[in-house]
């Protein structure tokens, strides 16, 4: 659970603002809970079962193999597994994901699915829904030298000057094959080769590689078009809220007003652009730079 997290490793202390309990096997939350719930019987046709009394929440994935609980007024979470080695490569990817995000967003931080990439000057916000092209531009930020944000999951909220992305997780997505024809230069960072019936390699970035948060001075809506090159042209706020509202909510449901608030001011405070993208990943990214003024 915790590779994907190392980066924000720090000293224990016993004033902790949340603290996450991790465990698998027996005993199990299906056990636990009272039969009227019929939990055990929805986790066995693989629904999903979410439970919320007197503050607290749990819901019961049987997609993610998992349970997440969380007492907020107890700072007490907790997370399980059938077993460890059934955990999937995108939990491992974004572990405690759902507990994060009930955990911040009453605190005005929005677990976003997107990208973010730059310097601590300021980083390019990347959304869009699965296979739009994030996790490619992330990545190949990465491989150019820029501070790593996330390539799936950041987190945004107001900082003291204005929009501000925050990183989660150090990890990154990617077919096997296209690791070493696409991104040669992280071949040799730590990685986590998928299962049998898993189709991405989760690269786990060096903490040095890692940008810890930044203002955000552009947001980019990506379009896969494998044209010569690349091209950028700025959209209006309502376009890129589109492009960006739908995966968030769905993907992370519950408290939508308070998250549509927060990416609304965000892409109303920042400029937003839609890139398409050529078949070339370095002009792609070197536009960005340019963007943000990380290169003449």
């Amino acid at each position: 659970m915790t590779p994907a997290i190392e980066h924000l490793k720090s000293t224990p202390h016993h004033d902790s603002e949340l603290t996450i309990i991790a465990w698998e096997g027996s005993p199990t939350p299906l056990e636990l809970t009272p039969t009227e719930w019929q939990v055990a019987a929805c986790w066995e046709r693989s629904e999903p079962v979410r439970i919320s009394a007197n503050g607290a929440v749990a819901l019961f994935d049987r997609y993610s193999s998992c349970v997440h609980l969380l007492d907020p007024s107890k700072r007490l979470a907790a997370i399980w597994f059938p077993s460890a080695d059934e955990v999937p490569y995108w939990v491992t990817a974004a572990p405690m994901l759902r507990i994060l995000d009930w955990w911040f967003t009453p605190q005005q931080r929005v677990l976003c699915h997107g990208a973010a990439f730059g310097n601590s000057t300021g980083a390019a916000l990347v959304v869009g829904p699965g296979g739009a092209g994030k996790s490619s531009l992330a990545l190949g930020a990465l491989s150019a030298g820029l501070g790593y944000i996330g390539d799936d999951y950041v987190m945004v909220g107001a900082g003291e000057t204005g929009a501000e992305v925050g990183t989660l997780y150090c990890s990154g997505k990617v077919e096997p094959e296209q690791l070493s024809l696409q991104f040669p230069q992280l071949v040799s960072y730590q990685h986590i080769a998928p299962k049998e019936d898993e189709d991405k390699v989760v690269i786990l970035n060096p903490v040095e590689k890692m940008l810890n948060k930044a203002p955000i001075r552009a947001v980019i809506v990506p379009k896969i078009c494998d044209s010569p090159e690349p091209v950028l042209n700025l959209i209006g706020s309502g376009e890129a809220l589109k492009a960006l509202l739908p995966s968030v909510l769905q993907q992370l449901n519950g408290s939508e007003q308070t998250k549509l608030s927060i990416l609304s001011n965000i892409v109303t405070s920042t400029p937003c652009y839609r890139l398409e993208l050529s078949q070339d990943r370095t002009h792609n990214v070197s536009v960005i730079k340019r963007l943000l003024q990380l290169e003449p």
